[in-house]
């Protein structure tokens, strides 16, 4: 019986690409054969004479046209050597530095992009108003184009005598219950609240606590009329809106000042900010808040990140 001569198998060793790659250029190259692992040193430094040469400048000689390419294949393959051996050796360190360095990137953009808190406060009116108010954004809904706000009032009337007082928003920028039968006017509007004076006295005197709470909720109007960015332009629709209030006695219909000294909350993907202020100020004490509503930055990216992989797709 006759054996066929059994002929042996290319061995394929973990640096199989590296060494097909140098055989690659080692051809019109000043060194020839094929380095592998024995040309490297415990340090990942190379052995050979030739490849120091080839990866050194101990040649001073100036080489122009295939020589100064081929001089330049030969450093490639020596720093790709060079650096796989040694991430082979501190693998560990690598993938450390590697997690790190993801982390501290996401937690940096993150951070650029977070949502800044609703702020349309004036701090400091704190000492010269009466009716002190703070609001906290709920919700921003631009289907229904409306804005909910919780108002908690803080009532400095000692000053004054604690008479009792009605708060006013301009009625027409409100969102009320549509089966009210009050006819739209340009009118002076309803109270939205009305403060007692002697309840807010006992309150803090501990005498009475049988009163309800400070605090009140408006849907406010938003409107993208100046701006002609509907949700077709998501995410770059924009709206606006105009907070007008005032506070008056309830028995002289006299001004009292009122003003927005805190505000916090933030709506999930929006940017509520002041835009601007209104210097035009009447007889009566009226605030005029102008108030700007964008999509958040990371709700931009987001979106325009997503387009870009579906456009890639398909």
């Amino acid at each position: 019986m006759h054996h066929r001569p059994t002929i042996p198998r290319e061995a394929h060793t973990p640096d199989s690409f590296r060494d097909e790659f140098c055989t690659m250029v080692n051809s019109p190259l000043p060194y020839t054969g094929i380095h592998t692992q024995r040309d490297v040193d415990e340090k990942g430094m190379f052995k050979s004479p030739q490849i120091l040469q080839a990866g050194g400048e101990s040649d001073t000689t100036e080489r122009t046209g295939p020589r100064a390419v081929e001089t330049a294949w030969v450093k490639i393959a020596h720093y790709y050597n060079l650096a796989y051996h040694r991430l082979k050796q501190h693998w560990k360190i690598f993938c450390v530095v590697l997690v790190a360095a993801i982390v501290s990137c996401s937690l940096g953009i993150g951070w650029a992009f977070r949502l800044r808190t609703f702020n349309i406060a004036d701090p400091d009116s704190i000492g010269d108003s009466m009716v002190q108010l703070s609001a906290n954004i709920v919700n921003v809904d631009p289907s229904e184009q409306k804005m909910t706000l919780d108002w908690v009032i803080d009532y400095n009337c000692e000053a004054i005598g604690c008479p009792d007082a009605n708060i006013y928003f301009d009625s027409n920028t409100l969102r009320t219950d549509s089966t009210s039968s009050q006819a739209p006017s340009n009118v002076k509007p309803d109270p939205v609240f009305t403060i007692n004076g002697g309840n807010v006295l006992a309150m803090r005197n501990n005498t009475d606590r049988r009163s309800s709470s400070l605090m009140f909720r408006t849907d406010v109007a938003i409107s993208n009329a100046n701006t002609h960015r509907t949700l077709q332009s998501y995410p770059f629709d924009k709206y606006d809106t105009e907070l007008v209030f005032f506070a008056e006695e309830v028995i002289t219909n006299s001004s009292v000042s009122i003003a927005i000294v805190k505000t916090t909350g933030i709506a999930v993907g929006f940017s509520v900010q002041l835009h601007n202020t209104t210097d035009d100020n009447d007889n009566f004490g009226t605030v005029v808040k102008n108030i700007q509503i964008t999509r958040g930055a990371a709700v931009k990216v987001y979106a325009i990140f997503i387009v870009l992989v579906i456009c890639e797709v398909l």
